[in-house]
Order: structure tokens, then sequence, then C-alpha cells
């Protein structure tokens, strides 16, 4: 493996630890004690690092807010494609929206604002 993409892989794992590191404290505190200096305390980097993958926290509850919806998206779609029955497929759709909401309550929180003050990330959403 060349440096180059040793240098991409730690910037991916980076990024990631970032976010891993944002949803544990949301997990353990509640998405109002999220700050850039707590992730930066927690993957053991300075603030300033983070900076260099989110321009801000809105950032990275922009990206967590995307991964909530594609988590949730292969969930319903693994629940549909488990059924025949049209009626059953909704059912089953249902459920694994149910199960995502309790399961993952943070994306679920993040995702549709509740504790969570998001509205300007909906108008940023892809």
């Amino acid at each position: 493996m060349g440096s180059k993409e040793r240098i991409l892989r730690q910037k991916e794992e980076t990024r990631k630890s970032i976010l891993d590191a944002a949803l544990q404290i949301v997990k353990q505190e509640g998405w109002a004690a999220l700050s850039m200096r707590k992730i930066a305390d927690v993957i053991e980097y300075t603030a300033p690092i983070i900076y260099e993958y989110f321009s801000n926290k809105e950032g990275i509850l922009l990206e967590l807010t995307r991964q909530g919806y594609i988590h949730l998206g292969v969930k319903v779609k693994a629940a549909r494609d488990s059924k025949q029955d049209p009626e059953e497929q909704l059912e089953a759709m249902w459920l694994a929206y149910w199960d995502f909401a309790f399961e993952e309550k943070e994306f679920y929180q993040l995702m549709y604002g509740v504790q969570v003050n998001c509205c300007e990330l909906y108008k940023k959403m892809p």
C-alpha cells in the first residue's frame, strides 16, 4: 500500500472516529451535550483537527442525519423484500420503521428533530 492510500485510509478512519465519538457522547449525555471539544476529547485530538473534517457541529449532524436515513432505508427495504404479499410488505415496513425508532433512537431523534433543533439541517439534505 502506498503512502497516498495509507493517508486516505487514515483520514477516513479519523472521520469515522469523529462520527462514532459524536454518537457515543449523545448516547451517554444527550444531544444538548454534543460539542466539538467533547468530540476531540473522546478521540484524543485537539478541536482544530475536527474542523479539518467538518466545518462545524452542524456538518457532523448533517452527516449523521444522512447516515440515519441510509440505515433506515436499508432496514425498510429489507423488510419489504422479505414478504411477497403487499399487505404483509406494508406491515413489515412499518414494523422496521418502528424498530428503527426504538433501536436507533439517537439517529431517529436527529432525523426527525426530536430533542434536537435541526430544522435548518433538512434544508441542506441532498
